[in-house]
C-alpha cells in the first residue's frame, strides 16, 4: 500500500507453467481409494552452481555489449532521412545483463537438470473418472519464476475392469454375467464377489430372457462430492451347447412336442 503512494509498484512474482499427468490405477483402486506413489520427471536447479550456469561466482560477468543493461540502443530508419533510436533486447546476453564466461560442468551451463520426482497421491473412494487433485510447487524449477503446479488426473486402466467383468459409467458399474441354457430357463444361484470383497447375491427362480438388466440398488460406486451411491446393473447373456448327446435331443423333442406342434398347425 505504502509503495503505490509514493510511486512504486510491488511486484508479483512470476510463476512458471504447470504440468500435468494423468495416472491410470485399477477400478477397484477407484471404488476403495488408494495411497498411489507416481514418479514424474521434473527439471530443478542444479545442486553444483544453484542455477547460476556458472562453474563459479566469479564466471559471471557483466555483459560488454549492453554494459549491464540488458538493453541496446539500436538506430532504425523510419523514412529517408529521417532516422529514430530505438530500444531493443541485448542479443548477447538476452536481457539479463550478465554473461557466464565458464559454464559449470555439472549442468553445461543449463542452470537445471533432470530429476525423478516422487509424488503422493490419495485418491478418495468413488472418485469420478478423470478426478484431479493440484499438488503445488511441484513443477519445473528455473532461477526464472517460482515452480509451478503439478495437476494429476486419474482414470481407471483401460482393460482391467473389462477383463475382470467389471465396467462403469458415472456412478453406476456394469457387469455381464453368462448364464446356460439351463440356467437361462430353470433359474439360477450365485454370489458375486464384488470390487471391495464383499459378496453380492443374485437369485432368480424362473425364466430369464438373453440381454435382460437387472438392477441392485446402491451396488454402484460409493458417494463422491454431489455424486450419490451408484447402482449396479448386471446383464444376462445365454450361451448355447456347442454341442449335445441323443439322449439330450430326444428328452428335448418330448418336452417340446406340444410346442411345435402348435407351431406347425399356426403355419397351416
Amino acid at each position: 500500500m505504502f509503495s503505490q503512494f509514493f510511486g512504486g509498484q510491488r511486484q508479483q512474482e512470476k510463476r512458471g507453467p504447470s504440468m500435468l499427468t494423468t495416472l491410470e490405477v485399477d477400478l477397484a483402486d477407484m471404488y476403495n481409494g488408494k495411497h498411489v506413489e507416481v514418479t514424474v520427471p521434473r527439471q530443478i536447479l542444479c545442486d553444483h552452481c544453484r542455477g547460476s550456469g556458472a562453474m563459479t561466482d566469479g564466471d559471471i560477468k557483466q555483459c560488454g555489449t549492453c554494459g549491464g543493461r540488458g538493453m541496446v540502443i539500436q538506430r532504425a530508419q523510419v523514412f529517408p532521412g529521417m532516422f529514430t533510436n530505438m530500444q531493443t533486447t541485448c542479443s548477447t546476453c538476452a536481457g539479463k545483463g550478465k554473461v557466464i564466461h565458464r559454464a559449470c560442468p555439472h549442468c553445461k551451463g543449463a542452470k537445471t537438470m533432470s530429476h525423478p520426482n516422487t509424488l503422493e497421491v490419495d485418491v478418495p473412494p468413488g472418485a469420478p473418472e478423470g478426478w484431479e487433485t493440484i499438488l503445488e510447487g511441484e513443477a519445473d524449477e528455473s532461477p526464472d519464476w517460482e515452480a509451478g503446479d503439478v495437476i494429476i488426473r486419474v482414470r481407471s486402466r483401460a482393460g482391467v475392469g473389462e477383463a475382470g467383468g467389471w465396467r462403469r459409467k458415472d456412478a453406476g458399474l456394469y457387469r455381464r454375467e453368462v448364464l446356460s441354457v439351463d440356467e437361462a430357463l430353470l433359474g439360477f444361484e450365485r454370489n458375486i464377489t464384488h470390487l471391495d470383497g464383499h459378496v453380492v447375491s443374485i437369485k432368480r427362480p424362473g425364466t430369464t430372457q438373453p440381454g435382460y438388466v437387472e438392477t441392485f440398488k446402491s451396488e454402484g460406486m460409493p458417494p463422491h462430492g454431489p455424486l450419490p451411491q451408484g447402482d449396479l446393473y448386471v446383464e444376462y447373456s445365454v450361451v448355447m451347447p456347442s454341442a449335445i448327446s441323443d439322449k439330450t435331443r430326444e428328452g428335448l423333442e418330448a418336452v417340446f412336442a406340444s410346442t411345435r406342434g402348435s407351431r406347425r398347425k399356426d403355419e397351416l
